[in-house]
Order: C-alpha cells, then sequence, then structure tokens
C-alpha cells in the first residue's frame, strides 16, 4: 500500500517538474524574443538621433524594458528620453532625467550619472530657475571634486563655466573654460571633448592673440590627422568640419582684429570648399563674407551675400536672423544710392521687429503684477480699519458708562449693531478682495505656464529646423512653430484686449456688414476646427444687414464657438441669430458638459475657468462681455449641467 503510494506520488513529482520545465524554457524564449526586440529598438533610436523624432520609439523601449525588468534596455530609454525631450519639453525632461540618473547609478555608469546632473542644471538655468540651479551645480562639484577620475570634475566644471556665461558673466566662463582646456592637454584627455571645448574657446575669443593661440592648437588637431589619414574623431568632428572651423575662425581674426578684408576673404572662401554642407546650413561664413565685402566697398557682392541669407532664413523661418540681415541689407542698399529698395527693407525691418517685441505686454504684465500687489496692500489696510473700528467701539463704551443704564443699552445696542454691520461689510470687502487675489494669482501662474509653452516649443523647434534635412520634418517643426506663434499671439491679444476694456479705449469701426455672408463665411472656417464626433450647424440666416464692427462681432462668435469646442466631446454644435422686435440675438449651442448652477453667475468675470484641465486664461468670455456691453447689448448663458449650453447675445437692430 505504501510502495503503490509512493509510486503515485513519485509520478505526480515528477510531471510537476516536466510542467515547471516547460514554463521555463517558454519564459526564457519569450525574454530572448523581448531582448531581441528592445535591441532593435535601441538600433532605430540610434539611426533616428539625427532627426531628433524617436521620443516614440524610445517610449516603447523604455515601456518593454518595465515589463521585462531589463534595467540595461531601460537605461538606454530613459538617456534617448532625456535627450529627446532636453530644452524641446521641459515639463517631460524634468520627468525623465532623474530616471535617467537613477538607472545609470544603479548600473555604475558614473559617466551618465554626471551627464544627467549636467543637463538637468542646464535646463534648470535655461528656465530661469537660477537659485535651484546653483543649489544642484555647486552640489554637483562638491562630489566630483574628491572622485579619482577627473573627467566627472570636469564635466561639472563645464557645467559651471554654462552657467556663468547664462548669468553674463561672460569673463569668468571663458577663464573657467581656458584652464580646464589647459587641464585636459596636460593630462591627454579624450580628443573629442579637447576640440569642443576648444571650439567654445575659438568661437568666445575677444582678442586677436587668444584667438591666434587656440587657432594654432585647432591646426595641430588637423595636422595629425592629416598625417595619420584619420577622418573624424566622431560623428560631427570630421576632419572637413574642423578644417571650416579653422579657416571662418581665421577669417573672422584677419577681418575683426587685423582690419585684413582681402585676406579675411581668402580665408573664407577655404572655408566654404572645406565643408560644402555645413556652410550651406550655417550662415556665420556668409555673413563674415559679407562684412568683409562692405569693408572692401563691394557693395553689390555685399548685397548678394544678405540675399542669400535672407533666402536661406525665410525658408528655415528664423525671425529673429531674418530681422539682422534685413537691417544690414537696408544699410547696403542705401550705401548703393537704392533709396526705394532700401526704404521698403526698412519699412519691413521695423515691421517685423515691432511684431516680435513683446517689451508693451511684458510692461501690461507687470503692471497686473503691481496691481495683485496693491490689492494686497488693501485687504491689510482693510484689516487695519477692521481692527480699529473695535478699538473706538470699546472707547465708546466707557465713555458713555457714565450715563443712566437706559441710555447705555441704547448705546450699546446702536454700537453693536453698528459694529457687526461694519465688520460683515469689511469681512465681505476682505473675501471679495482675497477671492481677487487668488484669482489673479492663479491668472498670472496659468498665464505664465500658457506662456512658456509655445515660447519653449518656438524656441526648441527653431533649433532643431535648423539642423534637420528631410522636408518632412522641418515642415511638422515649422507648424509647431506656426501653431506655436498663433497661441502666443492670443494669449497677448486676450490681455491688451482686456486692458482696453478695463481702460474704456477700446475702439470700434463701424460699416454695412451683410450678416448671413459673414455667417457663412464663419461656418467654414468653424469646420476645419471641429472636434471628432461633433457635428456643425448652421441655422437659418434670414436677410439681414447691420451697421455694425465686423471684427468685434467675429471675434464675439469666434470665442463662443471656441469656448463650445472645449466643452463638447460628441454631438452638436449649432449658432446663428435672430430678430426680436428692435434686438438681434446670435447664439452658439452646444451639447457638451453643461455648467453648474454656482458657475453661472461669475462664468462672464476675469480669470473665471470651469475646470483645472481648461486651456486658456479664463479672458475670453470676460471679453466677449465688454465687447457686447460697449455695441449697446447683452450677453447671458442657459444650461444644464450634464446636456449642454446655450451662449447668446443681442444688440440693437440699429
Amino acid at each position: 500500500m505504501r510502495t503503490k503510494e509512493s509510486k503515485e506520488m513519485r509520478r505526480f513529482y515528477y510531471i510537476l517538474l516536466v510542467i515547471l520545465g516547460i514554463a521555463n524554457v517558454s519564459s526564457a524564449s519569450a525574454s530572448s524574443v523581448d531582448t531581441t526586440h528592445m535591441a532593435q529598438l535601441v538600433k532605430e533610436i540610434i539611426a533616428m538621433t539625427a532627426t531628433k523624432n524617436y521620443a516614440g520609439k524610445s517610449l516603447q523601449l523604455y515601456n518593454e524594458a518595465l515589463a521585462a525588468h531589463n534595467e540595461k534596455y531601460k537605461f538606454e530609454a530613459l538617456k534617448s528620453l532625456a535627450r529627446v525631450y532636453y530644452h524641446a519639453n521641459p515639463d517631460s525632461f524634468y520627468k525623465y532625467c532623474p530616471l535617467y540618473e537613477m538607472s545609470a547609478q544603479k548600473l555604475k555608469n558614473y559617466e551618465d550619472v554626471y551627464r544627467a546632473k549636467a543637463w538637468y542644471v542646464y535646463q534648470l538655468v535655461t528656465d530661469k530657475r537660477i537659485k535651484e540651479a546653483s543649489i544642484r551645480l555647486n552640489k554637483m562639484l562638491q562630489e566630483t571634486k574628491g572622485l579619482n577620475n577627473p573627467r566627472y570634475h570636469e564635466m561639472a566644471l563645464q557645467t559651471l563655466a554654462y552657467f556663468y556665461k547664462q548669468i553674463h558673466k561672460e569673463k569668468e566662463s571663458y577663464a573657467l573654460r581656458e584652464d580646464l582646456y589647459a587641464q585636459m592637454e596636460k593630462r591627454n584627455a579624450d580628443k573629442s571633448a579637447q576640440l569642443n571645448l576648444l571650439r567654445e574657446l575659438l568661437d568666445d575669443s575677444q582678442t586677436g592673440e587668444k584667438k591666434i593661440y587656440y587657432l594654432n592648437k585647432l591646426k595641430f588637431f588637423i595636422d595629425n590627422m592629416i598625417e595619420q589619414h584619420k577622418e573624424r574623431y566622431d560623428e560631427q568632428l570630421t576632419l572637413s568640419f574642423l578644417q571650416y572651423c579653422y579657416y571662418r575662425n581665421l577669417g573672422a581674426y584677419y577681418l575683426v582684429n587685423k582690419n585684413d578684408p582681402q585676406r579675411a576673404k581668402q580665408e573664407l572662401f577655404k572655408a566654404e570648399s572645406s565643408d560644402p554642407s555645413v556652410s550651406a546650413r550655417n550662415m556665420l561664413v556668409h555673413e563674415l563674407l559679407m562684412k568683409t565685402y562692405v569693408k572692401m566697398g563691394d557693395y553689390k557682392k555685399a548685397l548678394d551675400e544678405t540675399s542669400l541669407m535672407m533666402a536661406y532664413y525665410k525658408n528655415n523661418k528664423e525671425i529673429s536672423s531674418i530681422i539682422l540681415t534685413l537691417n544690414n541689407h537696408s544699410n547696403i542698399l542705401h550705401k548703393l544710392h537704392r533709396s526705394d529698395e532700401a526704404y521698403e527693407a526698412r519699412l519691413l525691418y521695423e515691421h517685423l521687429k515691432d511684431s516680435v517685441n513683446n517689451e508693451s505686454y511684458m510692461k501690461d504684465l507687470a503692471k497686473l503684477q503691481t496691481q495683485l500687489k496693491v490689492n494686497k496692500l488693501e485687504v491689510e489696510n482693510k484689516q487695519a480699519e477692521l481692527e480699529a473700528a473695535h478699538s473706538r467701539a470699546y472707547a465708546n463704551y466707557y465713555m458713555w458708562g457714565a450715563l443712566t443704564l437706559i441710555l447705555v443699552v441704547f448705546i450699546l445696542v446702536v454700537l453693536v449693531g453698528h459694529s457687526r454691520k461694519e465688520t460683515s461689510r469689511v469681512k465681505k470687502e476682505r473675501e471679495k478682495a482675497e477671492e481677487e487675489a487668488r484669482l489673479k494669482m492663479a491668472f498670472f501662474a496659468n498665464m505664465n505656464h500658457e506662456i512658456r509653452t509655445p515660447l519653449n516649443a518656438i524656441d526648441g523647434y527653431s533649433q532643431l529646423i535648423v539642423e534637420e534635412d528631410d522636408p518632412k520634418v522641418r515642415q511638422e517643426h515649422y507648424e509647431i512653430i506656426h501653431h506655436s506663434n498663433e497661441m502666443l499671439q492670443r494669449l497677448v491679444s486676450e490681455a491688451l484686449d482686456v486692458s482696453k476694456l478695463e481702460a474704456n479705449a477700446m475702439t470700434f469701426f463701424n460699416k454695412p456688414c451683410d450678416i448671413p455672408s459673414l455667417m457663412n463665411e464663419l461656418h467654414g472656417i468653424f469646420k476645419l476646427r471641429m472636434p471628432e464626433n461633433v457635428e456643425l450647424a448652421l441655422e437659418d440666416c434670414p436677410p439681414l444687414t447691420l451697421v455694425i464692427d465686423r471684427n468685434r462681432l467675429t471675434q464675439v462668435i469666434t470665442n463662443l464657438f471656441n469656448n463650445a469646442t472645449k466643452h463638447t466631446i460628441k454631438g452638436r454644435i449649432s449658432f446663428g441669430y435672430d430678430q426680436n422686435d428692435d434686438k438681434i440675438r446670435f447664439f452658439v449651442k452646444d451639447t457638451g458638459e453643461g455648467i453648474p448652477k454656482d458657475k453661472i453667475d461669475v462664468i462672464f468675470d476675469q480669470y473665471v475657468q470651469l475646470g483645472s484641465g481648461t486651456s486658456g486664461v479664463g479672458l475670453g468670455l470676460t471679453i466677449c462681455k465688454g465687447i457686447v456691453e460697449q455695441m449697446g447689448g447683452t450677453i447671458g448663458v442657459d444650461s444644464i449641467f450634464g446636456e449642454g449650453s446655450t451662449f447668446w447675445f443681442t444688440i440693437p437692430a440699429q
């Protein structure tokens, strides 16, 4: 009996071991497949590095590495994500860069640990978070100072030099980089690291002696590469590229420091022929040639160079460079006595310069911040007044204490009643002021975020578009920059409109307007902006002509439509108008999420938004209300929460 049971037990264990063995084989096979796929993803990411368009592949690799618990490929994915989001998307960068540093720490890859620390400081400095950057930088310097590997401390010192340069301490930055280069040269550090630092020193050299000194250093590297038949140190540092850098800086030396434009021209021509591909996508040589021809008095050739630069910058949508080149272009035309063309170029220069100059907007924002401080002071003053009122009340109690009991009671009743009313009034005013201060503070925070988002996109993709060769990717970058520019213009326009409304300075240009034609035109525009799963309808438009400012009417209807699209995921949006006696009623109706009852009364107030996920800064409906009221009309909303809303406004028919 026991023998039979033991045989059955052994058979059970045998089957169990076989099953476990099969499971292990299957698991190992699956792991092998996953690892193979992840290795392929790494190759694809490396191949896409030049395009700066590998975020999707990096996220896919990161998710697969997490699922497989593979620290090696997780590190590769996080490094790629930190690199691709650096400058381009600060919020994502701040998320993935610390993870990249932690993964490098686990793998004991200290080169990448300190590279991640340096990148993080660079991003903080770029975002003007100077205090936080300074704290992290000091910690990094302390950590690397006592390490055996000098490379890590050199990385920290390079980060410090970048920090100095960004806070306008150029002399300290240059001196630090000089000392750092001497240390790297003395210990025969990695050639790529030396050359990259050497190029920075050449570009920032302020004196002819420094320029020549470092040009000789660069010439030494070039001669060694020629003797050793070496074509490159890495993907960027090729022999032809280094020759291009040498002759370009030599040309700048003869132009600026030696005032020898003829020799400068010869050296700049050598730079062009050394690496034509770099010269074609980098206008530094052409800018130097333009200045050279101006010094030589050959204004026709100088004009050819500015025309070439203008075409390049226009093709790459580099507005700031176009403005600088237009200024030179206009001056050269003036020297050629082509006054009409010079005048047109100057007008275009002034127009573009004004369009990108947001100084007045920043002043308006500063005024708003000042007003916020004033409001806080008013709250404090009202609190002091309340305390003073209490003190006066108690003084009155003592003063009338000697009178008869009836008189005292009467006075006390009066004073208590007055004190309560005063307290209630001041409390309400204080709460109102605090609420306004809170809303304005939220507005500034939201405005800061809303402005930084398109500015970061414009800055990041403006850099990427210069380096991009693929026309399709350049077009995508252009569309992102164009969309960000429109978003920034809308934010500035809304803030300025509110300022005009508060100052009662908004102007109206009333002309006869065919309303059905305008509504059909808006219908065509709105169709292009409709979300998926939402139908757009234009109600019947009876014949109607109004003497009105067409642009302001369009602005109000468009703002109401944009508000409807934000809160309508599916269903229908319709708009139109109808005439009732001597008033015209326009409306925009949606089947969106609707408005809670407690929000309807404040929906048109400044800075009010329905939810934290809503984009914008809460000024659109305020602007609508101000425009409609200055037209002599009224505005309102009818809404059922969860079913939809109808925004409407009426204006006089005559």
